[in-house]
């Protein structure tokens, strides 16, 4: 609500005034808020006069004369000394937008009754009609679910730095911030004052794209597109669903709620079909407003404390890829966020709902060969020692022992080695008979007897790789 809003003609416009008369006995008189009554004006409606330039209301009323202490003369009017011992006081209260009355309640959200008795706490259904109630007048609202249908409700307070001139000749300096309480008669042509202030929070919704990034923007590729489908929203008890508004408010510019109750709940607006395929979806680039109402602003009682308020988007990542059936990929994405706000009174609120992509990027790196040699001998190398002489094949007849070393091992794994006579010669043996290759090469011995045969004899020795499952064989000769 503006000021403009405010003066807008029409049955219903303008704002609502309680005034309550306090009449001096034996002191001057007090608004009390528990035992005054609302006996001045009731829910009178004032309004803007255009023609006239004023603000207006009917039936007109007037200052109470009582407003000089007993047995003075006000040097102004000659006629307002107070019969008793007090002054009398007028107190204003006022709301808008203005409500007119059908019983003591209106049907429907938004201001749903008009005085509850703060003396009978803020009941549904006071004892009394409103006008007969004592106490603080109250103003009872519920929360319109609907976007933009909402109520915004606004209450009175004095202004900063106003001043009332009495005709007394003296200054009445109400508190700035709050009600315009126990006033004594005015000049003529001064007017009683209000400021209206916001009581309710106002929330609007937008929303956009964050694109490789934490916040809002980046660059979205020209071939995607992101289309909202749904955006729904949850609140916890902490964003009340009915309250009643105290207008006569202990804070300054602070509204007093009370008797809050409920949990408020929100409908989706009209979705604007600019985020909608097949337009521009949400970009980057700039929020988009959520909803296209006409009025995009939903208002909330505010909430004492921070509470818990859910956001959860459905939309679509479509990207055009003519290498695909039907020529796009499309990602169906439902999101819910949960995040802490306090809504305070007189604020308003827009929430950018940031919709965060991350692009599928790929690195690719192609590892070195490594090299690995396989050493395959077929047979395996043998060099050959005897006595310290050079490699032969062949020994005396008298040579005992034949030593000689295997090479081209490629493995640190088991072996075995046998010895065998042609004439089954004895003793014979081959030592090592058994063990594990230590390295590349392998030193063995073969002993045997002289030869006293006559003849040529043979030994042959056989090794075998037990792990590598391969054998290499000798034949040692010994001369006759």
């Amino acid at each position: 609500m503006t000021t403009t809003v405010l003066k807008q003609t029409g049955g219903t416009d303008g704002f609502g005034v309680f005034a309550y008369h306090t009449a001096g006995s034996g002191a001057d008189a007090s608004y009390n808020n528990t035992t005054s009554l609302p006996n001045f004006m009731y829910n009178e409606r004032v309004y803007w006069d255009g023609s006239g330039g004023k603000w207006i209301y009917s039936p007109v009323k007037y200052w109470p004369n009582e407003s000089a202490a007993a047995g003075t003369v006000d040097g102004a009017t000659g006629n307002n000394a107070s019969t008793t011992s007090g002054r009398d006081k007028l107190t204003f209260f006022a709301y808008a937008p203005y409500v007119a009355l059908s019983g003591s309640a209106i049907t429907g959200t938004g201001i749903t009754a008009i005085n509850k008795s703060t003396v009978e706490g803020g009941t549904a259904t006071p004892s009394s009609t409103g006008n007969k109630l004592p106490g603080d007048p109250l103003i009872s609202y519920q929360v319109e679910p609907t976007i933009g249908t909402g109520v915004d409700l606004c209450w009175g307070v004095v202004p900063s730095t106003t001043s009332y001139t009495t005709v007394t000749g003296t200054n009445d300096n109400p508190t700035t911030g709050l009600p315009n309480l126990n006033l004594t008669k005015q000049e003529v042509n001064e007017t009683v004052d209000f400021l209206f202030k916001h009581a309710l929070t106002k929330v609007k919704f937008t929303i956009q794209a964050a694109v490789n990034q934490a916040g809002a923007g980046g660059t979205l590729d020209s071939n995607t597109r992101i289309y909202v489908n749904s955006v729904s929203f949850t609140a916890d008890t902490k964003l009340p669903l009915t309250g009643n508004l105290n207008l006569n408010n202990t804070s300054a510019n602070e509204p007093l709620w009370q008797n809050t109750a409920g949990t408020a709940t929100l409908t989706s607006g009209t979705l604007n079909t600019a985020l909608q395929t097949p337009n521009a979806g949400v970009e980057p680039t700039a929020p988009k407003d959520l909803f296209t109402d006409s009025n995009p602003w939903y208002y909330l009682i505010p909430s004492t404390s921070a509470g818990d308020f859910t956001i959860t988007a459905n939309y679509d990542v479509i990207t055009t890829d003519g290498k695909l059936d039907g020529g796009k990929s499309t990602v169906n994405n439902i999101i819910s966020k949960t995040t802490s706000i306090q809504f305070l009174p007189g604020k308003a609120y827009t929430i950018n709902i940031v919709l965060g992509l991350t692009s599928v990027d790929f690195t690719a790196t192609v590892t070195d060969w490594v090299d690995e040699g396989i050493d395959v001998d077929l047979p395996m190398n043998l060099e050959e020692f005897a006595s310290g002489s050079a490699p032969t094949p062949s020994v005396t007849a008298n040579a005992t022992s034949y030593s000689f070393t295997l090479t081209g091992v490629t493995d640190t794994g088991a072996f075995t080695a046998t010895i065998t006579a042609s004439d089954s010669s004895t003793p014979i043996a081959i030592t090592p008979a058994s063990g594990t290759f230590s390295g590349t090469k392998q030193n063995f011995t073969a002993s045997f007897p002289v030869n006293t045969t006559g003849a040529s004899r043979t030994f042959t020795i056989t090794i075998t790789d037990t792990t590598a499952s391969s054998s290499t064989t000798i034949v040692i000769t010994q001369a006759a």
